[in-house]
């Protein structure tokens, strides 16, 4: 009898660990998500430039025709940056 009992406590376990791994996987992706959109409104493209090359700029995303890379955006206001950017090493790090 306690082998039966034993046996429903693992399954009962793994159901609710299996839960929990799936009920975070989806905060996370919806929170993810959310500052996405967020950030996207928040901030305004000037134009976009080849990050190689950082002279060549466009006024829309695509491929930079010299290198095949990705264009990225530069914005009108900088990024909201944490502290961590800020100040990545504490007083006195080397």
């Amino acid at each position: 009898m306690a082998e039966g009992h034993n046996s429903m406590k693992k399954i009962l376990s793994a159901v609710v660990i299996g839960l929990l791994m799936i009920f975070s996987y989806i905060a996370g992706w919806h929170h993810k998500a959310r500052v996405a959109t967020a950030t996207a409104i928040e901030r305004r493209v000037l134009y976009w430039v080849d990050p190689m090359h950082p002279d060549y700029k466009s006024d829309h995303p695509g491929i930079a025709s010299d290198c095949g890379m990705q264009l990225e955006p530069v914005y009108a206001e900088p990024a909201a940056s944490t502290e961590t950017e800020a100040d990545p090493l504490a007083p006195g790090s080397v």
